[in-house]
């Protein structure tokens, strides 16, 4: 498994584990953590059979963050799997626990440059989705948004590719944008990437982002998640 990049701390703690198992089933099941860091997590108890490589979603309390399966340990078909998971996105807090910091270590895994030109930021907006050839609105809630884009989360994504038009519920402002669906992860959710937009649309997004509603200061996904929260009268998750 290689060398860790910064050190694990012993927590026990009750989490749920949410995706699509080898055999093309949506999983999500209650499962507990054996240690933690703030790039992965060690789980056990996992009855469904993982793929190493698929990204999963972890729920801690009413916190989720994305990780990706980077091994499974199962003594037999029989028993319950250890997990080993490591974050998707960096800074998104999922934890309440104080965590060791980074130290020196001389393995580095390879990480892919990110090539986002607009900070994505923690907020949990109602969006519609119209994915072109669907007759049916998809109603969801996004995790983080940028001018960018967004990731969406919802059970079961379109796949990547898909063209959309999106609406974005800013307050009492409900912008349009076209994007495109640039991940799809079965379970979780998928990541949108936004078209060309209007000025208005822009601006409106742009001021949105700057001062949401609910805010005591919101920051990038560095930084603290403002508590925005906005519903539709129906939202599936």
């Amino acid at each position: 498994m290689g060398r860790r990049r910064e050190p694990r701390a012993n927590f026990v703690l009750p989490v749920r584990l949410l995706g699509m198992s080898a055999d093309n089933r949506l999983f999500n099941e209650s499962v507990e953590t054996l240690n933690i860091s703030r790039r992965g997590v060690e789980v056990s108890g996992v009855q469904s059979q993982v793929k190493v490589g698929e990204v999963v979603g972890l729920r801690y309390g009413e916190k989720k963050a994305r990780y990706r399966v980077v091994w499974v340990q199962r003594l037999d078909a029989s028993q319950p799997a250890r997990v080993g998971l490591q974050i998707v996105e960096q800074g998104k807090p999922l934890w309440d626990a104080e965590l060791p910091g980074p130290t020196a270590d001389p393995y580095v895994l390879p990480r892919s440059a990110d090539r986002r030109k607009n900070p994505r930021y923690q907020l949990e907006i109602p969006v519609e989705l119209f994915p072109r050839g669907s007759p049916q609105p998809i109603r969801a809630r996004t995790s983080d948004i940028g001018l960018g884009g967004c990731y969406v989360n919802w059970l079961s994504p379109p796949r990547v590719g898909t063209d959309l038009r999106i609406v974005l519920w800013l307050g009492e402002r409900r912008p349009t944008v076209l994007g495109r669906v640039v991940s799809s992860d079965t379970g979780v959710g998928m990541g949108i990437e936004f078209g060309t937009m209007s000025k208005e649309c822009r601006e409106l997004l742009q001021a949105f982002l700057k001062h949401p509603p609910g805010d005591t200061g919101a920051q990038d996904h560095n930084g603290p998640k403002a508590a925005v929260v906005h519903k539709f009268d129906t939202v599936h998750e």
